[in-house]
Parts: C-alpha cells; structure tokens; sequence
C-alpha cells in the first residue's frame, strides 16, 4: 500500500481529490498517484510525496489508518438501488431488507380518462378593452401581442418572465398579471 502527504515545499494547507491536506495528514490510495507524479503537472512541483509509513510520525500513522478506515471499500456496484418497496421500517428505527425484490405485478390497463374540453381563448372571453382594463400591465400597445402569444388565460396564469417580457409587458406588472389570471381561472370554473 502506497501512503501519500503533502509535499514540504508546499506551504499551507491543500485539497487533493476533494481532501483536505495539511502537514500532518498522510493519505492512500490510487487516485493519489497521479500527483506524486512529476510527470502529471511538468511546469509546478509535485503537490504530493510518497512515503514509507515506517517514516511516518506517530501521528501521521494514526491519521493515515484513520483515513484508509474511513475510505474503506467502494460499495459493490452490482447492488444497484434499494427501493423503498423492498425493506420495511420498524419503529424502533431499524429497517429489514427482503431477501428479493418484489416483482412488479403485471399492470392493469391505464384508465381511459374523458376528453378534457377545450379551454376558452382569450379573444373569445374579452373583446380588447375589456383585455386592457382586466388585466394590469396590459395596455394598448401590448394587448394585441400578449393575446396572439397566450392563446387562453392558463397560459397566461403561467406565463414566464421573459415571455411576458418579450411581449413588451413591464417587469413591475409580472406577478399581478399572473395572479389576476389565476383569478380569472378559479372564477370561471365556477
């Protein structure tokens, strides 16, 4: 096993593969190597150094078995992901695993759902001055541009920012215009 620390010539402290590194931290593994190598960065020193662990300092000895510990094993990729389906939680807090997953149950055919009707367009609920004094931000200039753009008061209500924008509604007016839509909405559902 090869351990790693931070090279002397270095001052500070520096983070090596998402790892804090300060003169006393000794690290391992594989994907250290690379910066150990003088041939990784050729123009800027090494950030890492090798060493022997029998040179190691007490502390550093008990940092780089702490670290290995702590790295331990990657978990077995073959696994996959645990579904909540398949454990149960106790209350005590601890869970059981089934030994299989359960298998989906052959599914039954989706419900055939009624044809929504068709929304409203806003050039069939208000003539243009009607349009202009309901909703706020509307004004003569704009009005025929926002109801070529939201065809129904839905995609008014839901409208973006920058599509209220680029049909020349100011900034000011956004979320009064998309809450009287809403209102609009809930009105005219009942």
């Amino acid at each position: 096993m090869e351990f790693y620390k931070k090279n002397p010539k270095i001052e500070g402290t520096i983070t090596v593969q998402k790892v804090l590194l300060d003169d006393d931290m000794v690290v391992t593994g594989e994907e250290f190597r690379i910066f150990a190598n003088p041939k990784t960065f050729p123009s800027i020193p090494v950030r890492l150094v090798a060493v022997d662990f029998d040179s190691l300092t007490e502390t550093q000895k008990e940092r780089a078995i702490q670290f290995a510990k702590e790295r331990g094993q990657p978990a077995p990729r073959h696994l996959g992901v645990i579904k909540s389906e398949n454990f149960e939680l106790t209350r005590d807090g601890a869970f059981k695993i089934h030994s299989q997953p359960k298998k989906p149950s052959k599914q039954a055919p989706a419900p055939v759902l009624p044809p929504k009707k068709a929304e409203p367009k806003l050039t069939q609920l208000y003539n243009l001055d009607e349009f202009i004094d309901i909703f706020p931000g509307i004004t003569d200039r704009n009005a025929r541009q926002v109801r070529r753009k939201f065809l129904t008061v839905k995609s008014l209500a839901e409208a973006s920012n920058a599509d209220l924008r680029a049909v020349g509604v100011r900034s000011n007016f956004f979320k009064r215009l998309r809450d009287r839509a809403n209102l609009e909405m809930e009105q005219g559902d009942e």
